[in-house]
């Protein structure tokens, strides 16, 4: 190959690599909400590290803090492209506080949406436990970690949008999960429980409110008491020690006595 060849040959690399570079990165404005969004996951987990390993008398307001940070991330992701209305009946953009509270005539119609910013009514449940709270926020920052991941890697405009508007979806459906669950940290009376003094409810109350309040057994029927017993204890299963706040774990034993008693007294007698 003569040096001419050569050079020339080298030209061209050069520009088809430029070219692909340059059709591989994103657009410079989605750069910054990225890198938003990962410094946003960053700051989520350095603050669930700090209340994972808080002090009792300091578990509270790491929680809080943790909380208020959950729902200015969920604005940021609001106001990102694609996160839109899909029609009047989206209810992942109706803001449940005014559509719950207010008179119908004073609904605004196709949408009501939390323009700005989530309802200051979404305030974290007074009776949740740390543990509860840490366990759950673990699940979702894993979550929303690989979400983030996934939108960095994405180069189509036309397919982050649509992970921007699944993120946004998720971290909405995940704090409204945390809001729905009262019975996780509402007290009840053990004696309310079938067969309340049986070994298998009092496994159920021993090992079950070291994160929230038991579970009554009718809340769920039989096959989804097998599938929700075993995914919680893969999940505690595989959290660190610090991650979990010492949580104890019921031997085999123990553990097959618990689902045997839920799947016994669930709903629709199955």
């Amino acid at each position: 190959m003569s040096v001419k060849t050569a050079v020339i040959l080298g030209t061209v690399l050069a520009l088809a690599a430029a070219a692909y570079a340059c059709a591989s990165a994103p657009p410079e404005d989605s750069r910054g909400e990225v890198k938003a969004l990962q410094v946003q996951v960053t700051d989520l987990s350095r603050q669930l590290s700090a209340l994972q390993h808080a002090r009792p008398a300091d578990q509270q307001a790491a929680m809080d803090t943790y909380w208020d940070m959950l729902k200015k991330q969920l604005q940021y992701v609001r106001d990102l492209p694609g996160v839109s209305a899909h029609g009047c009946k989206d209810w992942m953009l109706t803001d449940p506080m005014i559509a719950g509270a207010a008179p119908a005539k004073a609904i605004k119609p196709c949408p009501v949406v939390h323009d700005s910013g989530p309802v200051l009514g979404w305030e974290l449940p007074a009776n949740l436990s740390p543990r509860l709270f840490s366990l759950m926020m673990q699940q979702q920052l894993d979550r929303i970690s690989a979400q983030v991941d996934d939108i960095a890697a994405e180069q189509d405009t036309v397919k982050r949008n649509d992970l921007y508007r699944r993120l946004y979806e998720t971290r909405y459906q995940d704090i409204q999960t945390v809001l729905g669950r009262e019975w996780m940290w509402t007290p009840q009376d053990p004696s309310a429980f079938p067969e309340a003094g049986s070994l298998g409810a009092e496994l159920l109350r021993s090992y079950c409110s070291q994160c929230h309040d038991a579970p009554r057994p009718g809340l769920h029927t039989q096959a989804e008491w097998t599938g929700i017993t075993h995914k919680m204890h893969d999940i505690i299963g595989g959290q660190s020690h610090a991650q979990i706040m010492d949580i104890r774990m019921p031997s085999q034993d123990e553990f097959n006595l618990i689902v045997n008693y839920l799947e016994f007294h669930a709903a629709n007698g199955q």
